[in-house]
């Protein structure tokens, strides 16, 4: 098997840094002579553009879901997935709702994007308000192949075991289960992203 990795972004280090890794190649966005084969795995390393190879792990139209904060929490509530309360209108925020995070950016990323509301007042444009909620951990799930999951703090601790704290990843609204939340998560947005 060969692997390829078609980028989000000509130039992106972490998908050099996955394909030094899984020992494959990183595809060019454009003017790419590569002709896929039979055998070949190729993983979308985050794209939302459409990208015409077979064998591609993670479907473009999932990437862009799972890239766009909007799409993603409606996508989780609609399945059950518990998260903190969000609006698209900013006259529908009840007053008890406050502080807000006000995401002007809905694929930001480190914190592009986001305005702290403590009150109504503070509130300005955006397309998704959500109700901030303290946060004692941070983690990424990253769910593999046929379900296999692993958790990794934002702070660089690996975990494959859910901790008394990691079990609260559903953003502390309720004692839903990590492994029930990762069950919905991948037949939610069913994305394949390598463990290693």
């Amino acid at each position: 098997m060969s692997v390829k990795i078609y980028p989000y972004k000509q130039g992106s280090k972490s998908a050099h840094t996955l394909s030094r890794a899984l020992r494959g190649r990183v595809l060019y966005l454009q003017g790419s002579r590569y002709r896929p084969r039979r055998r070949d795995t190729i993983i979308n390393w985050g794209s939302s553009a459409q990208a015409n190879y077979p064998n591609m792990i993670n479907n473009p139209y999932n990437v862009r879901i799972a890239a766009d904060k909007l799409e993603s929490f409606v996508c989780l509530s609609n399945r059950g997935v518990q998260i903190p309360p969000f609006w698209t209108n900013r006259d529908d925020i009840p007053d008890e709702a406050f502080p807000v995070v006000c995401r002007t950016i809905l694929n930001g990323h480190s914190g592009a994007g986001i305005v702290i509301a403590d009150t109504r007042d503070d509130l300005v444009n955006a397309p998704l308000y959500v109700k901030y909620m303290k946060k004692r951990d941070e983690y990424r799930i990253h769910i593999g192949m046929h379900g296999m999951a692993r958790a990794m703090s934002m702070y660089g601790v690996m975990s494959t075991r859910p901790s008394k704290s990691l079990s609260r990843v559903c953003w502390q609204c309720g004692p839903l289960a990590l492994t029930s939340a990762l069950l919905i998560l991948f037949g939610t947005i069913t994305m394949s992203w390598p463990l290693y």
